[in-house]
């Protein structure tokens, strides 16, 4: 009897068994499979500023490609939702790709959920240079990789996930 597996699942199963043979242990590292997603939430084209009503969240669970066990404890909760933020040690967010006349977005919250989940709550912040008071979320699809290289009781985690967040032109 075959049993059918749903296209998401099987991608899911292909790059967690990749990421298992394929990424090497650097320097001692213990390689780790990342998953990300993001989420508008709250976040519709046109919002700006660091607000929750203006957020948007990117979900990140962090387990052992071997036995599939969650990895806790890559990092402590910080930010209060006003303010960007500097990300836990170890913790590296980057998003280049925008839509057109798009610009890049900011975490203003990293939770550390358990069982490892973690979300980062990621804003439109305008401000100084080179933000201006024009940059605001656009419609479309932005692209992130979230880089965790995190040393724990004297060992390192390391793995990589590429992520799309959505935002979408008016709310659902």
């Amino acid at each position: 009897m075959k049993v059918k597996t749903a296209p998401a699942k099987q991608a899911l199963m292909i790059t967690s068994l990749l990421a298992a043979l394929l990424v090497p242990s650097v320097g001692g590292a213990t390689p780790v499979v990342v998953q990300t997603v993001g989420a508008a939430s709250n976040a519709v084209a046109g919002d700006v500023g660091i607000t929750v009503p203006g957020s948007a969240m990117l979900s990140v669970l962090v387990f052992s490609p071997i036995d599939g066990s969650p990895v806790a404890n890559l990092g402590s909760s910080v930010g209060s939702q006003t303010t960007t933020i500097t990300l836990p040690a170890g913790w590296t967010l980057r998003n280049s790709i925008v839509p057109p006349g798009g610009c890049t977005f900011e975490p203003s919250e990293f939770s550390n959920m358990g069982s490892g989940w973690y979300v980062i709550r990621v804003v439109q912040p305008a401000g100084p240079s080179p933000r201006s008071e024009l940059c605001n979320w656009d419609a479309g699809d932005y692209h992130y990789v979230i880089e965790v290289n995190v040393t724990v009781g004297g060992a390192t985690f390391r793995g990589s996930s590429l992520g799309v967040l959505t935002i979408p032109r008016t709310a659902p």
